[in-house]
Formats: C-alpha cells, structure tokens, sequence
C-alpha cells in the first residue's frame, strides 16, 4: 500500500476544510459589496448559509484534521497527515484573523 495514500477521513478533512473557506470566501465577498444580511443587522438566507458553512465546516474540519493527523502518523500515511495539518491550519488561521479583528 502507497503512505501517501489519503484515506477517506482525510479526505473529509480536506472537504470540511473547503467548505469552511467556500462559506468565508462569501462572507468576504457579501461584505465587501455591500450585500444585504452581510453587514448589516438585516438577515438574509445566503449570508445564514455562508455564516453555517464557514463556521460548522471549520470546527468539523478542525476535528476530523486531528483525527485524520493522529491516525495518519500511527499508519505512516503523509496523505493523511497533510490533510490534518491543512484543516487544522485553516482553524488556527481563522482564530487568529477573528482576534486581530476584534481588537481592531
């Protein structure tokens, strides 16, 4: 069997990881032009959506990155330790990005 070969909960990580940086791409976006329900205390379905997704996608992606970088280094799969590093490294960014924001 190939160690860099990604297993399936790797491959989930990778997935949750995606879909965290899809759902801030658009907060990003929604905000930057103005969109209603991004900026302002008006509620729309698309920044629920985006919000959801960037926010429950990485707290996944951050469980399943440690599951998968853990059992990664017992069965020797760099694949599998790579998608850990990438998930977790996506959560601890956006943790940083969100405390320099509010100190601003």
């Amino acid at each position: 069997m190939n160690a860099a070969r990604r297993s399936t909960l790797g491959t989930i990580a990778l997935l949750l990881t995606a879909i965290s940086v899809l759902g801030a791409a658009a907060l990003l976006i929604g905000d930057l032009v103005g969109a209603a329900g991004f900026a302002d205390e008006e509620s729309s379905t698309l920044a629920g959506t985006s919000w959801l997704s960037f926010s429950l996608g990485g707290i996944l992606a951050l469980l399943t990155g440690i599951a998968a970088w853990l059992l990664g280094r017992n069965r020797g799969r760099s694949g599998d330790i790579q998608a850990g590093k990438i998930a977790v490294g996506w959560f601890v960014l956006t943790v940083l990005i969100f405390a320099v924001q509010a100190l601003s």
